[in-house]
């Protein structure tokens, strides 16, 4: 039987939330279709994987190696491709046909996309279009997105919230849009969690996690600011490792030296494999101002780490109503008083952690699949 083919169209490979996420649907779906992925810009720390999954192609490469000159770079490219029409770019960077096309990412991948006469077009949704709508930058005006998004087939958010807010933000009718929560692989995450931590934690202190790109809506800054109060209060001993890379680590940087955090919080740059520092920490925190569904916090609940996050879009479906896991307001005061809690009163601790452990079942893969598919066959005919 000839296998269908997918295309997944986004714009980098670069080590976010929505890039894993492609690369654990193309490994979940790898064997029944025959996939291509296209990106906008080749870079990305997750090229080689998909590389080695299916077939992969880029429309621009930027050779230097300079960040400055990259990303002054896609700011050109993306002024550049606004010139266009949708039907122009389509015709100029989707070379073969395929039977499903996919946009994965909101914005470049989403405008080319809508130019495409096939009739099996979806668009995945990863972020919360009223607190953070980054894509509007990538169209001509908010007129043309709310047209390019209308000429899909479906529009699929990735949590609750990331859809009810498209919907009031596009206005595109709600049988239009499809919510299906991020596809993870929780036996490759407990697996991986398994090898030699890279991260040395003293477990004679209270260890807090933070994984993510280093950029202001991650809200580090707020978590930065919450520690430091946390210790001049003499609140008990903690250790904040904060896993990632990005614009705002010479920010970070500077706030720990001001506060004197040097030996408290500790920037360690990606990680190809965060999971045995997550799995050995007490505490992960979400500090964001805005997320769409955090990939990490699946992931840790798949570990049976507690988490304490701020009221962002997606968290209700992971933790439910702070069942499995502490939501708090969206503001530093919130997440100090959430760490608090977590830190002084054993009993709020213990009840998380033994939450997280009985939520872990929800997030199966096969349940994800399962959905993805319904939509992508049932529609594809």
């Amino acid at each position: 039987m000839t296998k269908k083919k997918l295309l997944f169209f986004t714009t980098t490979l670069a080590a976010g939330g929505a890039e894993k996420v492609l690369l654990n649907t193309v490994r979940a779906l790898k064997d029944e279709y025959d996939i291509t992925v296209v990106v906008f810009l080749n870079r990305g720390v997750y090229v080689d994987d998909i590389k080695r999954l299916c077939g992969y192609e880029y429309i621009y490469n930027i050779k230097s190696k300079s960040k400055l000159v990259q990303r002054l770079g896609f700011s050109l490219l993306i002024r550049w491709q606004k010139l266009f029409s949708p039907s122009r770019l389509y015709k100029k960077y989707i070379k073969g046909g395929y039977d499903i096309e996919i946009a994965f990412l909101e914005g470049i991948p989403g405008r080319v996309l809508s130019g495409s006469n096939n009739n099996n077009k979806y668009a995945w949704i990863h972020t919360d279009l009223i607190t953070n709508n980054r894509s509007i930058r990538e169209y001509r005006t908010f007129g043309e997105e709310k047209l390019c998004n209308k000429k899909f087939k479906k529009v699929v958010g990735v949590s609750s919230d990331v859809t009810k807010k498209f919907i009031k933000k596009l206005g595109i009718s709600k049988e239009k849009t499809a919510t299906i929560l991020n596809i993870l692989d929780e036996a490759e995450i407990i697996s991986k969690s398994k090898e030699p931590v890279s991260i040395e934690i003293d477990k004679k202190f209270f260890n807090i996690v933070a994984i993510g790109r280093l950029s202001k809506i991650k809200g580090y800054d707020r978590l930065i600011n919450a520690v430091a109060q946390l210790t001049s209060q003499d609140k008990g001993s903690l250790r904040l490792n904060i896993i990632g890379d990005g614009h705002e680590r010479a920010n970070l940087v500077d706030m720990i030296k001001k506060f004197g955090l040097k030996d408290i919080v500790s920037l360690h740059g990606f990680m190809n494999n965060p999971y045995p520092t997550l799995t050995q920490s007490d505490l992960l925190v979400c500090s964001s101002y805005t997320e769409g569904l955090s990939t990490v916090a699946i992931e840790a609940i798949i570990l049976g780490v507690p988490i304490l996050s701020t009221d962002c879009s997606g968290m209700k479906d992971i933790l439910g109503d702070s069942k499995y896991g502490m939501i708090v307001e969206n503001s530093e005061a919130g997440i100090l008083a959430g760490l608090k809690a977590m830190i002084e009163e054993k009993g709020v601790f213990a009840k998380y952690k033994k939450r997280a452990l009985e939520r872990g079942d929800f997030f199966r893969k096969d349940a994800r699949v399962k959905e993805i598919k319904k939509i992508i066959d049932g529609e594809a005919r």
